[in-house]
């Protein structure tokens, strides 16, 4: 009977409030907003039903000392949420505040207050405000921030490997045609692995995709055997395994197991004791002439490129049946960035 006395003295309170502050300029009529009244000079507080469900001080029924909501904001917003107040209650600037808050223990949330300082008919000059939970908010915001400046970086490096695989493929045409040639198709496949990565909201990709992106048809028609741990890797890992595959194929039509319609190519991507390891295994007949070029942009990708990239270790012989590449890279450096596609902000810990 107590609390029920309590509860309706307070909801009397905050009626006369409305009425004298016009709650409607602050806070809309929209489900999930609390309201509060803080009074500096008695240093006490009161917040309506709402506010207390946000909160998690489902007892604070009534004035209470502001210092009890205080202690519950996180230490590292608690002095900027005390100084925009101080200054709120001397200058009677508009009061807004976002900050995290421990509804309960081990549970933290965000939330934003927003206030000014009126009159009431008493003569008391108090703080009116509104107060919601912006926890899902911050989360998307700090997600954009993340990949934003994940999309900026990769932008850069995208662009350090183009002007590279230009410069590589210049070093080694001899005329217009040939740089033609040796660049349109690396900057096609780089494009499509691109794009794939943009469409996986952590921005990995599974390598079985690849694959089938790169050299599907040839998989299909049986004239590549493809044995793959289906896992994911990071965007920057699947261009270096992209623009691997496209340098393997291009050499095997021109030069290896492709060039007829007699060759075969075993193809493996494993996954073995933390270790990420291609190999490409030619099988040509009749048998092959190895080119007498084998500094050329797809030897250049093949060698400089992988050990440039995730500290790779390549190696590449050839034979009279074909080429037989290998490389392996540490798979922790190969996966997906586990910021992207989390929730950034930290809503369970304190």
């Amino acid at each position: 009977m107590k609390e029920q006395n309590r509860e309706a003295d307070a909801a009397t309170f905050l009626d006369r409030l409305v009425a004298e502050t016009d709650w409607q300029a602050i806070a809309p009529a929209a489900a999930g907003i609390g309201r509060f009244v803080y009074d500096p000079r008695t240093e006490m507080a009161q917040m309506d039903a709402t506010m207390r469900r946000l909160t998690g001080m489902l007892d604070r029924v009534g004035a209470f000392p502001a210092a009890d909501y205080f202690t519950r904001i996180h230490s590292d917003d608690r002095d900027a949420v005390g100084d925009q107040l101080a200054l709120t209650v001397r200058e009677g600037t508009p009061f807004h505040a976002e900050y995290r808050f421990e509804r309960s223990p081990g549970e933290v949330v965000w939330l934003s207050g927003q206030g000014r300082m009126t009159d009431t008919s008493d003569g008391r000059s108090v703080l009116v405000g509104a107060l919601y939970d912006i926890t899902t908010l911050r989360s998307a915001r700090e997600r954009a921030v993340l990949l934003s400046e994940e999309m900026a970086h990769r932008m850069k490096n995208v662009f350090a490997l183009v002007q590279g695989m230009f410069n590589m493929a210049a070093r080694s045409s001899g005329t217009k045609e040939e740089l033609v040639e040796a660049y349109t198709g690396r900057l096609q496949a780089l494009a499509q692995v691109n794009a794939m990565t943009f469409a996986s909201p952590d921005r990995s990709v599974r390598v079985t995709d690849l694959v089938s992106q790169t050299l599907g048809p040839l998989v299909a028609a049986k004239r590549i055997d493809a044995a793959i741990d289906d896992v994911a890797v990071n965007g920057a890992a699947a261009q270096t395994v992209v623009l691997v595959l496209n340098e393997l194929l291009t050499n095997a039509v021109k030069y290896g197991a492709l060039r007829d319609d007699a060759g075969s190519v075993a193809l493996s991507i494993v996954v073995v004791d933390g270790g990420f390891t291609l190999t490409w295994d030619e099988h040509a007949t009749p048998p092959i002439t190895p080119p007498t070029k084998k500094n050329g942009f797809g030897m250049r990708v093949l060698n400089s490129m992988t050990s440039a990239t995730f500290s790779g270790r390549p190696s590449f012989e050839w034979r009279e049946r074909g080429l037989l590449f290998s490389c392996h890279w540490d798979m922790p450096t190969f996966g997906p960035d586990p910021r992207i596609g989390a929730s950034a902000v930290p809503t369970g810990t304190v």
